[in-house]
């Protein structure tokens, strides 16, 4: 099936580049707040791309593209995957999310080692945002960190606006709809802190001029 694809894909590579069929999986943690802005600028930069679009968690979309199911992977790196060619798009920063009212921390003079016990709320473990919020945001003392993770970015943002905890959220959900009719407000942490917003795709693709120019143009009109 592979050698078939490469034959297809061979046989598509004098055509102009984004045209036919293009399977990206995109992570839950991206697809809200890019998609919104991107998917009409391709539409109409590129008219002959069906771009077919799959949601899922990182693992599951990486598996699903060495199976050939995928053809293109817009995910949060660093990832760690086998087989496969990686492109950084750019630098998405976490910032400290909290009730505009709430007692558990002053934005302006952050600290982690302040928290209280169980105060920092988190999304579930499988989904990668998780993992990169505790390397960006240095944290070490695990038992600051609720047991218990959300099961989705919506979740954790209601916990917040409870003022369940504070969380860490992406930059690129600070203007979204996400935060629309709640207290969550956010403020910005260090410059170390983020995240790489990138492309993969596997090495044995012949696509890789067209995945480099799509992510170029992602880049550029994010």
């Amino acid at each position: 099936m592979r050698d078939i694809e490469s034959l297809i894909e061979i046989a598509q590579d004098n055509n102009k580049p984004l045209c036919g069929e293009l399977r990206l999986g995109i992570i839950p943690t991206i697809a809200p707040f890019i998609l919104p802005a991107v998917l009409p600028k391709i539409r109409k930069a590129f008219p002959e791309l069906r771009l077919f679009l799959i949601e899922d968690q990182t693992q599951r979309i990486y598996e699903r593209l060495m199976k050939g199911e995928l053809d293109l992977l817009l995910l949060a790196l660093p990832w760690e995957m086998r087989g496969v060619k990686q492109k950084v798009l750019y630098q998405d920063k976490f910032y400290l999310a909290y009730h505009q009212n709430t007692n558990r921390v002053d934005p302006k003079n952050y600290r982690f080692n302040r928290l209280e016990t169980d105060s920092v709320l988190l999304l579930e473990d499988g989904h990668c945002l998780r993992d990169h919020a505790l390397t960006a945001c240095k944290i070490r003392k695990t038992q600051k960190v609720r047991r218990f993770g959300a099961s989705s970015l919506l979740t954790l943002v209601e916990m917040v606006d409870a003022d369940l905890g504070i969380t860490f959220l992406p930059e690129m959900a600070r203007d979204s709809s996400l935060l629309r009719n709640t207290q969550v407000r956010m403020h910005p942490l260090s410059d170390k802190s983020y995240r790489n917003i990138g492309l993969a795709w596997r090495k044995s693709s012949n696509r890789s001029k067209e995945f480099l120019l799509l992510g170029d143009f992602i880049s550029d009109n994010r």
